[in-house]
């Protein structure tokens, strides 16, 4: 069953274009992950406030990326964004009645 992975954080007005960019170098970077299916950003309209939502083929894939030491070379251009008030939701897709969006 595959699981979606919601991580939340907000930027700083000056920042939103600067966190675009690093988003995008971080994505191309993963583009292949064993279990990683897709992922996108998205902008709360009307605020700073940034989802990065990301489908996994399996929760044990996505902790497995998780638990490994490297992961975080990876996403380092948006760690900075992140360590400041991250936060991150998994849900389980139960039913996708219309199919891969």
């Amino acid at each position: 069953m595959t699981i979606r992975v919601m991580m939340y954080t907000t930027v700083e007005p000056g920042e939103v274009d600067a966190f675009r960019v690093a988003y995008l170098q971080v994505a191309e970077t993963l583009r292949g992950t064993p279990g990683l299916l897709r992922d996108e950003l998205l902008l709360q309209k009307g605020t700073q406030r940034f989802c990065l939502q990301a489908e996994w083929s399996s929760l044990p894939e996505f902790l497995a990326w998780v638990e490994d030491p490297g992961h975080t070379d990876k996403t380092a251009p948006i760690v900075p964004y992140l360590e400041r008030n991250f936060e991150r939701e998994l849900y389980e897709v139960m039913e996708t009645p219309y199919g891969t969006p």
